[in-house]
């Protein structure tokens, strides 16, 4: 059972305990081990408990002696009195209360995922719909694809093209543009604007959903969460309790992120809900000047491929 010390009365409660102990070489006692340690944050409150020193501190160790006696001990007067001794006893301690907390994050983590599985499967489910479709298009026309992760990696949504100015917009620009010729003339605006056709560059549309296209989604929840959640849930309690370590730290971190994880999970699989919908995937031909000339051909066939994959999802 943990010990827990959080006021002086608790230490002086304790059978064992004593105030100051001898640590001198005559004195035959050693420093045994670290019960626990002990903070009280508000002021120096505590002497330290080496016969010698008692300096006030406000942070130190409970500790047992190996003739069974307790007292109390500042850290830096354990390090300064007690030397090689207490650095070794209290890197067990250490070791030992990381053990324990990250078993009961564990245990924690154990239960929060019985609790978040239905959603899991959800996410599952959403998620694989999706994939396919991205797949769908991966196969449809590669090319497309790629110019569709080089804008996702930029957060370039907006898809802009060329069309014809208002007569209005025309005239401004005539104005500036138009320069006299050898005989000092202008040319005359309908025949400049026959001859220019002038056209300005608009926003054509927004692609929605293009977070989806920046992850990978097999990773983010199949590696990332759900093989983990499937390796804690194989472990029994035996299992888990003879855990190395290095094993505890890797699943109490892993936990500690879980809620995170999960969040950008459900962000990516919304993204690409979102960008397979068939008034997104129209706006993807806007995309045709900068296809190469042999690819140019195949889009429309491979838009309305994508769009026949998302009416039958």
């Amino acid at each position: 059972m943990t010990t827990t010390i959080t006021c002086i009365e608790d230490l002086k409660g304790r059978e064992q305990y004593r105030e100051f102990l001898d640590f001198s070489e005559g004195s035959g006692r050693e420093l045994l081990d670290i019960v626990t340690d002990y903070s009280f944050p508000d002021t120096k409150m505590i002497s330290c408990g080496i016969q010698g020193c008692r300096t006030m501190h406000m942070r130190g160790f409970l500790v047992v002696t190996t003739d069974g006696l307790e007292t109390n001990i500042g850290n830096v007067c354990g390090k300064k009195y007690l030397g090689e001794n207490f650095k070794v006893k209290k890197a067990i301690f250490i070791q030992r209360q990381n053990e324990e907390r990250n078993m009961f994050l564990i245990s924690e983590l154990k239960d929060k995922i019985r609790l978040l599985k239905p959603l899991l499967r959800e996410l599952y489910l959403r998620a694989s719909s999706v994939v396919k479709l991205k797949m769908v298009c991966n196969k449809a026309h590669p090319q497309l694809v790629r110019l569709i992760v080089e804008r996702a990696k930029l957060d370039r949504p907006v898809l802009t093209g060329p069309v014809p100015m208002t007569r209005a917009e025309a005239k401004s620009l005539h104005f500036h543009e138009a320069k006299e010729d050898a005989d000092g003339k202008v040319e005359a605006f309908e025949s400049w604007f026959i001859r220019r056709r002038p056209k300005k560059i608009v926003q054509l549309a927004s692609l929605e959903g293009l977070l989806f296209w920046r992850f990978d989604l097999h990773q983010m929840l199949r590696r990332d969460v759900l093989d983990v959640v499937s390796e804690l849930e194989s472990l029994n309690e035996e299992e888990l309790s003879g855990l190395s370590a290095s094993s505890q730290r890797r699943f109490a971190r892993w936990g500690q992120g879980l809620d995170n994880k999960v969040s950008e999970v459900e962000s990516v699989i919304k993204a690409g809900e979102q960008f397979f919908v068939c008034e997104n995937i129209d706006s993807l031909g806007l995309f045709e000047p900068d296809l190469d000339k042999n690819s140019r051909s195949t889009l429309r066939y491979a838009l309305e491929a994508v769009k026949k994959a998302i009416k039958s999802s």
